[in-house]
């Protein structure tokens, strides 16, 4: 049984929910025997519910992998899917659109990676410098959004992106910002090795990666050079 937090303190990235149909559930004991949908093999999602499993001793009928929160989320307003685990904006379209047919059940505080960039290992070599500029300019966007949450729909009217967009969806994107930044979303120095080291312990936890957590180490599984290179560059500018 789980009975603590998992994760590093400031350091609260994982934004993924457990969503249920209360016509068939309204508890973690009632999915015991029941059919969950996640994204897929390894993924965060299905090491949640398997964790929230291990932790409410129950099994699962059968885990079926649906990437995709926006697809799961179809299948849960037509009614082929009972529960789910999606991320924070689909949980807002499900409590919103589906007239009080579903809920979210509750789990800990959970400090683990919501978005890392992959790249091949001989890419990032070939293009260390193109790659490292990247992940500045995502750091610098990511520092105005934990400056001005709002900032995403100035740049938006900006650079003139999705012009049709219904202002009752520009104002749920603005809504998602202001949470995401309120629950530490967004690091400045985008998690680094202390996302790394939480990673290790949630997985290990969850019984995706096999091992005491202590054991892992960093640069072996992740290469922080670009984001190094990243934080140098923005710490000679003042205005990040």
């Amino acid at each position: 049984m789980v009975e603590r937090e998992i994760g590093h303190e400031n350091l609260k990235f994982c934004r993924f929910y457990p969503v249920v149909n209360t016509d068939y559930y309204k508890s973690w004991q009632d999915l015991s025997g029941a059919e969950i949908y996640t994204h897929g093999p390894g993924s965060g999602t299905e090491a949640i519910m398997n964790l929230m499993a291990n932790k409410h001793g129950l099994r699962y009928g059968k885990m079926i992998y649906l990437p995709g929160s926006g697809v799961r989320v179809g299948g849960m307003l037509q009614g082929r899917i009972k529960a789910t685990i999606v991320d924070t904006h689909r949980r807002n379209q499900l409590l919103r659109e589906g007239k009080g047919k579903f809920a979210v059940l509750p789990i800990p505080k959970i400090s683990a990676s919501d978005e890392t960039l992959y790249a091949h290992r001989d890419f990032l070599k070939e293009k260390a410098q193109v790659v490292s500029i990247l992940v500045e300019e995502l750091l610098k966007v990511s520092r105005e959004i934990r400056s001005d949450p709002s900032y995403i729909i100035g740049a938006r009217k900006k650079y003139n992106l999705l012009p049709d967009l219904q202002q009752s969806k520009v104002k749920r994107i603005n809504e998602y910002y202001q949470e995401m930044v309120s629950v530490g979303a967004f690091p400045k120095d985008g998690g680094g090795a202390r996302a790394a080291r939480a990673d290790f312990e949630f997985f290990a936890f969850a019984g995706t990666l096999q091992g005491q957590p202590s054991g892992f180490k960093v640069e072996d599984y992740w290469d922080l050079n670009p984001l190094e290179m990243a934080l140098t560059r923005l710490a000679q500018h003042r205005e990040y």
